[in-house]
């Protein structure tokens, strides 16, 4: 008997899952495979920016709420991972139905979808910082001009950065050694 990898799981459910149950698809598919689930809050909601327009409309958010942007470590950030991911992926333009599962694994392994984790060990003088543990190096050289003042530990601007970053290095989320990795049924190797 086969079983499906938790990524194909996850592609199936976000394809044919409307744009308001895309949080609750991460979380049944964290549950149905044993991986546990990832942080669920509630979803940012007001916002005043132009409709359809994602930059404007995250703009709009952080305005409204700034206290409760992370910007800095030990600050709570609104909504939960999969709108956080939902939110980089409009801002950069990539195809969610081929992101998303690859991107919930990455911050999975990486911060256990922890926007102010830092990794204790230092490489080159920085740590390795956020929900998809950014170098900062990475994060100045990657970020999305629009999300630049928000830092390092907004998780969109640092799920942002490292799809830039990914795009850049490996052309894509499906040649990402860790998601190829567990795509074919072995452990997590960190990007």
């Amino acid at each position: 008997m086969t079983t499906a990898s938790p990524m194909s799981n996850l592609i199936a459910m976000r394809s044919s899952a409307p744009k308001d149950t895309a949080s609750a698809a991460v979380q049944s598919t964290a549950a149905g495979t044993g991986t546990p689930a990832l942080p669920q809050s509630s979803t940012p909601t007001g916002f005043s920016g132009p409709a359809g327009d994602p930059m404007a409309q995250y703009v709009a958010m952080r305005q409204q709420a700034p206290q409760q942007a992370a910007t800095a470590p030990g600050t709570a950030p609104t909504g939960d991972l999969a709108g956080w991911i939902n939110q980089a992926e409009q801002i950069t333009g990539v195809n969610p139905a081929q992101w998303t599962p690859g991107l919930g694994l990455i911050a999975h392994y990486e911060s256990g979808g922890n926007p102010n984790a830092v990794n204790g060990q230092s490489v080159n003088g920085q740590n390795a910082t956020g929900v998809m543990q950014t170098m900062p190096s990475t994060f100045s050289a990657y970020v999305p001009h629009q999300l630049a003042g928000a830092g390092i530990y907004d998780p969109v601007a640092n799920i942002a950065a490292a799809i830039d970053y990914i795009n850049s290095r490996y052309g894509g989320i499906a040649n990402v050694p860790g998601v190829k990795s567990v795509n074919a049924g072995g452990g997590y190797l960190p990007y």
